[in-house]
C-alpha cells in the first residue's frame, strides 16, 4: 500500500504542475496575452489604430534605411535632414523632407488604416505602409520591392500636434515622380551624387 500511495503522489504532484501550468497559459491567452502593459503604452502592437488616432503633424527623429545590396544608412550618416509629416482628416498625408540640402514634398491618399497597416496610394501606386503607435512616436516601415524601391525603410516620427480636422494645405511635388510617402529617405539617398 506504501508503493501505491507513493505512486499516486507523485503522480498528483505532476498533475497539479501541469493543471496550474495549463490554468496560466489559459488566462494569459483569455486576457490578450500580456502584450507590455496594455493599452497604447510600450510599443504594444495589440492596438489596433485608426485614422483618427494618426492625426496631426510630426518631425522625423530618426530613420534607417536598408538597401538590397546590404547598405545600410542611417541620420548619422548625413550631413543635414530633417522633415514634416501631415496627416489630415480627409485621408491625406504629406511629407516634406531635407536630406543634404535636398529638400522634398511627397503626397498620398491614406485609403484605409488596419491592423497597424496604412494601405496608401502615391506616385501611381498602391501599397502598405507598416505603422506603429507608442505616445507621441509614430514608427512607418516601407518593405523592400514596395513599388519598385530597392529597399527598406524605417522612419520614426515625433507627434507635434493633434487635431481632428487638419486642412489639406501641402500638394504633392511632382518633379520626383517615382518617390513614394514612406519611402522619401531612400529615394533621395538613391538620386544624391
Amino acid at each position: 500500500m506504501n508503493k501505491s500511495r507513493n505512486g499516486l503522489i507523485n503522480n498528483l504532484r505532476y498533475l497539479c504542475l501541469v493543471s496550474v501550468i495549463t490554468l496560466g497559459l489559459l488566462t494569459i491567452v483569455g486576457t490578450g496575452g500580456g502584450g507590455g502593459g496594455g493599452g497604447n503604452g510600450g510599443g504594444d502592437t495589440t492596438v489596433t489604430l485608426t485614422l483618427n488616432d494618426l492625426l496631426g503633424t510630426y518631425t522625423l527623429t530618426a530613420f534607417t534605411v536598408t538597401f538590397d545590396n546590404g547598405t545600410i544608412v542611417t541620420q548619422d550618416d548625413v550631413t543635414s535632414y530633417s522633415g514634416t509629416m501631415l496627416i489630415t482628416s480627409d485621408g491625406y498625408l504629406s511629407q516634406t523632407l531635407e536630406l543634404d540640402g535636398t529638400v522634398w514634398t511627397i503626397g498620398a491618399t491614406i485609403l484605409s488604416v488596419e491592423n497597424n497597416i496604412m494601405r496608401l496610394s502615391s506616385a501611381g501606386c498602391t501599397y502598405n505602409l507598416g505603422i506603429g503607435l507608442s505616445g507621441n512616436v509614430f514608427t512607418t516601415t516601407l518593405p523592400s520591392g514596395t513599388c519598385g524601391a530597392n529597399f527598406k525603410e524605417v522612419d520614426v516620427w515625433e507627434k507635434t500636434t493633434s487635431s481632428t480636422a487638419l486642412p489639406k494645405d501641402i500638394q504633392a511635388d511632382d518633379e520626383i515622380g517615382k518617390t513614394i510617402a514612406g519611402g522619401a529617405v531612400g529615394s533621395i539617398w538613391n538620386l544624391l551624387p
